[in-house]
């Protein structure tokens, strides 16, 4: 419970970052560029306006130290309460991510980790859901 409370706190003093997909005439997917809360002169690409693209820092890091943003997939890892099963489950992170602060209560987090995002690895977004 301290751990959960302790996170939720962090999440409240966190540093207010964006990403944004940079891409190519053809729409492909280049590099990440950041930014904090100035607005990114990247949002304009092509002649097309892609504020929708863009995707907030959440204020957390996974077991590795990686930054969660909106879009990023990770893999959450638990151990049932009841009968001690260890489970793992892909989630998309958004803005309202809930699962990595323990979610069901019949299981214990054991830890979460990104393991792609939704831009650059689509083919997750196919495991996951």
């Amino acid at each position: 419970e301290n751990k959960v409370l302790l996170k939720l706190i962090q999440e409240m003093k966190r540093k207010i970052k964006f990403r944004q997909p940079i891409r190519n005439k053809k729409g492909d997917f280049i590099e990440w560029f950041y930014w904090d809360e100035r607005i990114s002169p990247a949002i304009h690409q092509n002649g097309n306006d892609t504020r929708s693209e863009s995707e907030q820092f959440l204020g957390i890091t996974d077991k590795n130290g990686v930054e969660l943003f909106e879009g990023d997939i990770y893999r959450v890892t638990r151990k049932n309460l009841t009968n001690g099963n260890i489970f793992s489950s892909l989630e998309l992170a958004t803005y309202k991510t809930t699962s990595i602060y323990g979610g069901d209560i019949l299981c214990d987090l054991l830890y979460w980790e990104i393991v792609g995002n939704s831009t650059e690895h689509k083919e997750l977004l196919k495991k996951a859901f």
